[in-house]
């Protein structure tokens, strides 16, 4: 099977992009190693996998040195054409999307990197898996399409009272609402 993992250099999409590639799947990973976290973190964890940090070329397809099963592009799912063309070239099976702007705290300062990532990056994926087959708002099993919604975590028993106005809340349930679970 072949599966996009979005959020790779992140804890959790680089141990899902392992736990896949271990188990045979055809991997490709994406991240825009942003600078929210220390990219020193980011860069090791693609090392991990045998992505080297000076070989990194923004949407540029990397092959791994470890892991003949793994390839790395670096790539913001803001970038809607890249983004359609990485689908159309590569026909992925399934998605696993945990790309996400981290960050409570840092939404209150910067609210558009969350509607940029979450939300615009979030719908740019529901557009370009058509593309490929997949049946993005088929959550009854979700055998299509996986989707992590990773600010959901930050917001799942918060009440407007007690976090009004958190782009991460909002940038969750809006990713929620789209696809009809929220």
């Amino acid at each position: 099977m072949k599966v996009l993992v979005t959020g790779t250099a992140g804890f959790i999409g680089s141990f899902v992009a392992k736990t896949l590639i271990q188990r045979g799947d055809e991997v490709v990973g994406l991240d825009c190693i942003n600078d929210y976290y220390d990219v020193r973190i980011k860069y090791g964890r693609l090392a991990e996998a045998g992505i080297a940090q000076d070989s990194i070329v923004e949407n540029q397809l990397l092959q791994s040195s470890k892991y003949p099963n793994y390839r790395f592009i670096c790539l913001e799912l803001e970038d809607r054409e890249n983004l359609m063309n990485l689908f159309k070239n590569e026909k992925f099976d399934k998605v696993c999307n945990l790309a996400a702007q981290a960050g409570v705290r840092y939404s209150l300062v910067n609210p558009y990197a969350y509607i940029q990532s979450n939300i615009v990056g979030f719908v740019n994926i529901l557009e370009a898996c058509p593309v490929v087959g997949c049946k993005p708002i088929d959550f009854d099993p979700p055998e299509d399409l996986l989707f992590f919604f990773i600010n959901t975590f930050f917001s799942i028993n918060v009440s407007s009272t007690s976090a009004p106005n958190l782009p991460t809340n909002d940038t969750a349930f809006l990713s929620e609402f789209i696809v009809g679970i929220g």
